[in-house]
């Protein structure tokens, strides 16, 4: 009896051991569950963070553009104003 007794025992110490690494395989298992949560968490926030940016240079270009449309006009309204004027110094110039 003691014998049996002595077995069941082991067997309910290995059982128990055997669980003992099974519950610690699923605490490192939801370790890093919880870290690629935090790391996809980071990675939206600088995902957001980029198309801030992305959004902040875009108007900057929309500006820019903007600017380089408003003075090539001007140049051309210049160059269109004084262009007459270049010519006639020009062919005053050669004409002599």
């Amino acid at each position: 009896m003691a014998e049996q007794s002595n077995a069941e025992i082991k067997k309910l110490s290995e059982d128990m051991r055997k669980l003992e690494q099974w519950m610690a395989r699923m605490d490192e298992k939801q370790n890093g569950f919880l870290r690629i949560e935090k790391l996809a968490d980071e990675a939206y926030l600088l995902a957001d963070k980029a198309e801030g940016k992305a959004e902040a240079v875009s108007r900057d270009g929309q500006i820019n553009t903007r600017d380089l449309q408003a003075l090539e006009s001007r140049f051309k309204w210049s160059v269109g104003l004084v262009a007459p004027f270049f010519l006639w110094v020009i062919g005053e110039l050669f004409s002599k």
